[in-house]
This record gives C-alpha cells, sequence and structure tokens, in this order.
C-alpha cells in the first residue's frame, strides 16, 4: 500500500521624537505638556508623552515568555493536541482490525487535525485588520482545502480502481496546496500591500511563482506518467517533487525570518518553517523507502508520528498568531511610513 501524507516581535519601533521648533510654529496641533506642579495641585497623575505612551512602550513580558503562556492558556490548542492523539490511537495501539488500521493510518488520520487547521485559519482571516494578513491566511486555509480534497478523492475511490489518472490528480491538488503556501509567503505578511511600480513587480513575481510550479509538475510528473508510466506508479517522481518544493518553502520561511519579522508574527512563520523541515524530513524518507535505499515502513506503527507531527505543528502556527492579538497599531503606521517615505538622498 503507498502511503500518503499531509503536504503535511523582533522588531520594535523606534521612539518618534518631536523636532524642535515644531510646538512653536503648530501651537494648535502639539498640547501643551502640564507641569508637574499643575498636576500635584489638580492630583491628575503625568500622562506619558504621545510617542512613548504608545510607540516606544516596553511589552509587559518578552515575546519568549508570551509564546509560552499562549502554548498554556490556549484551550483550542489544547483541544486540537487531544483530536491529534486520538487519532494516532489506531497506529499506538491495536484497536482496530488489520485493514481498516492500515487505511485510517495511512490516508484519513489527519484529517481532524486538517479540519481544526482549516477553521483556525478562516477564523483568523475574517477577524485580521490588515488586508495582507487576511490574505495570508486564506491562502492557507485554501492551501488546507486541497489536502482535504485528496482525503475526499480516497474516500470516493476505491484502492482497485486507483490507477494513473488518480495519481495525477492527487500530485495536481498537493501541487495546489504547494503554490497557495508558496504565494503566502511571497512577501512578509506584517507588511501593508504595495501599490504602484512595486505592487506590479510583485504580482509578476507570483506568476512566475506559478510558472515555476508548473514546470516542475512538468518535469516531475507529467513527463513521466506519460512516457514512463512504470516510473511514475513507483512514487519515486512525485517524492522528489515534494522534496524541492519543502526546501522552497523552507528557505523562504528563513528568509522571512532573518529578515525580521513583527513580533506578532515570528512565531506563526518560525512554526510554518519547522511544518517545513518536518515535511522535507518525511519525503525524503518516504523517497527512499521507494528507491528501497532504506527499508520500507508498513504504516499504522509508532513511525506514523514521523508524518503524523506536520498536521501539528501546522495547527500551533496558525494558533500562536492569536497570542499576539494581531499586529500592534504602532507596528502597522510604522510600516506605512516606511513603504510610503523616500529617505534622504534617495532618488528612486
Amino acid at each position: 500500500m503507498c502511503r500518503e501524507w499531509l503536504r503535511g516581535g523582533r522588531c520594535r519601533p523606534e521612539k518618534i521624537a518631536t523636532p524642535s521648533g515644531f510646538r512653536d510654529e503648530h501651537p494648535g496641533l502639539v498640547s501643551p505638556t502640564p507641569s508637574r506642579a499643575t498636576l500635584s495641585v489638580s492630583g491628575a497623575t503625568p500622562a506619558p508623552p504621545f510617542e512613548s505612551a504608545h510607540l516606544d512602550a516596553a511589552p509587559p513580558s518578552s515575546p519568549s515568555a508570551g509564546s509560552r503562556a499562549g502554548y498554556a492558556r490556549d484551550p483550542f490548542l489544547r483541544v486540537g493536541i487531544v483530536v491529534w492523539l486520538l487519532a494516532l490511537v489506531p497506529s499506538l495501539a491495536d484497536v482496530l482490525p488489520e485493514d481498516l488500521e492500515l487505511t485510517w493510518a495511512d490516508e484519513y488520520s489527519d484529517v481532524p487535525t486538517l479540519a481544526l487547521v482549516l477553521a483556525t485559519a478562516s477564523l483568523l482571516a475574517s477577524r485580521a485588520r490588515e488586508r495582507r494578513e487576511r490574505g495570508f491566511w486564506r491562502l492557507l486555509a485554501g492551501c488546507t482545502v486541497t489536502w482535504l480534497a485528496v482525503r475526499a478523492l480516497y474516500l470516493f475511490v476505491p484502492w482497485t480502481e486507483r490507477g494513473i489518472a488518480f495519481d495525477l490528480a492527487t500530485d495536481v491538488l498537493y501541487l495546489a496546496g504547494y503554490f497557495l503556501v508558496a504565494l503566502a509567503l511571497e512577501t512578509p505578511p506584517d507588511q501593508p500591500p504595495e501599490v504602484g511600480s512595486r505592487g506590479r513587480e510583485r504580482r509578476i513575481e507570483s506568476l512566475g511563482t506559478l510558472v515555476f510550479g508548473f514546470g516542475l509538475l512538468t518535469y516531475f510528473v507529467l513527463v513521466p506518467a506519460v512516457f514512463n508510466p512504470e516510473i511514475y506508479a513507483s512514487w519515486v517522481p512525485s517524492m522528489l517533487l515534494y522534496a524541492v518544493l519543502d526546501s522552497y518553502l523552507l528557505a523562504r520561511t528563513v528568509t522571512l525570518l532573518r529578515g525580521g519579522l513583527a513580533q506578532g508574527w515570528t512565531a506563526p512563520v518560525g512554526w510554518l518553517g519547522a511544518t517545513f523541515g518536518l515535511w522535507l524530513v518525511g519525503d525524503l524518507t518516504e523517497g527512499f523507502m521507494y528507491l528501497e535505499t532504506i527499508p520500507f515502513i508498513e504504516p499504522g506503527t509508532p513511525w506514523d508520528l514521523l508524518w503524523a507531527l506536520p498536521p501539528l505543528t501546522l495547527l500551533v502556527a496558525a494558533r500562536s498568531r492569536t497570542w499576539s492579538g494581531g499586529p500592534a497599531q504602532g507596528d502597522v503606521c510604522l510600516k506605512e511610513t516606511a513603504a510610503t517615505e523616500k529617505p534622504a538622498g534617495s532618488t528612486w
């Protein structure tokens, strides 16, 4: 039986100082700062300056502390972990007949966790304040839909009727999921939408990603399926295709993390990178099995953990975004300013 598995704030805004003379030239725009003597008479508490109160205030705790608190306090994530563990029970304990156990472990064990990922991504998309973030979570939700569509094919097409056409359909659906994730990671999700010439360049880059994916599909799937169906039926070309796409997505997340992300995005993108790394390990392992370089690992064993972890890390990636409560207003303002203002001495 052929194994199938899931395609499976570092920066804070700088303090914005009021230019000297600005208060004298624009007295109506800047409120005078009351003296401490006046405040002591009225009993009021001195309010922090605007820039200190809104843009330079230190977070109440470090990002790592917030993440640890999120892991511990997120009830949805706790439910997701329980669901994930229950889905692994047939693989870890002989509670089902052998045929049913193999079918569940090989084709359907990740469906409950994928459904939770889809629900989380859809909820984040509906609650996102920025268009870029809404698009990011919609693309991730669409990717999850393509994986669930593959599981639906398993349900409606019996094993005895699956052939080259069925394998082509699953490869196309998986590639569509990869393409949606690649589009989501094309630009940093914490930046505002780009307009003008830069926006057109981004659309051309997205088109290039589509052409790149179609080229990989042609080379690794269509050509072997047409000219050497026996090789294609071995699943080796498909595993090579998935490994190449895993490597691309992993490299993209590393680039985003190295480039600096807002505090609320470091954890989600980091967990996505962990997911892509697990995908790569699983696809390479599976490819080596089909090449007979290593012994074949039957589904329905504790080794299923290798292929079962990516859905869980994907769920953690989505849920970790909720712990930050969305991007801070100061981050959004500064990013929009950086995207529209030209540096001194710049000619473009």
